[in-house]
């Protein structure tokens, strides 16, 4: 393992993240702050429809050969996402029909949040990401003040 991937895996440690997901486009972004900005509004949606409490998600945005960028990333909210009857159903059906391809599962399935830092985050060096929702809250409430 690498030392940066040893760095975001303690850094990203610090959250009890609930999802993965990723989103390519079938417009292809040319601009990672605009694969971000679409990964917050997918989860506005989510926030709006469930009537949830907190909502608090990492974002990164990869780019492809092509130059265009697709996003991973994970989140977490009160009331647990994954405890939300249908709500990975709905992130995928928003997200495939405003968007393109993705997925939305589990973190459990990818192995956790190692097996996200060492399949995704960095496959490619340096990656641009962002974090968004409830920061402040997580911030405080979450494993980073212990």
């Amino acid at each position: 393992m690498t030392e940066l991937q040893e760095a975001w895996i303690a850094f990203l440690r610090r959250w009890d993240w609930q999802i993965f997901y990723t989103q390519t486009f079938e417009d292809q972004p040319k601009y990672a702050i605009l694969a971000i900005d679409r990964a917050r509004r997918v989860f506005e949606v989510l926030r709006v429809r469930y009537k949830m409490d907190k909502l608090f998600v990492f974002a990164c945005a990869e780019q492809h050969k092509s130059g265009a960028y697709h996003v991973h990333g994970l989140a977490l909210g009160e009331p647990n996402i994954l405890k939300l009857q249908g709500s990975l159903k709905f992130l995928w059906l928003y997200g495939r029909e405003y968007y393109g391809m993705c997925r939305y599962e589990s973190l459990k399935k990818v192995g956790g949040v190692i097996g996200y830092v060492g399949k995704y985050l960095t496959k490619t060096g340096l990656v641009e990401y962002d974090m968004f929702g409830d920061i402040d809250y997580y911030a405080i409430g979450s494993k980073f003040d212990k």
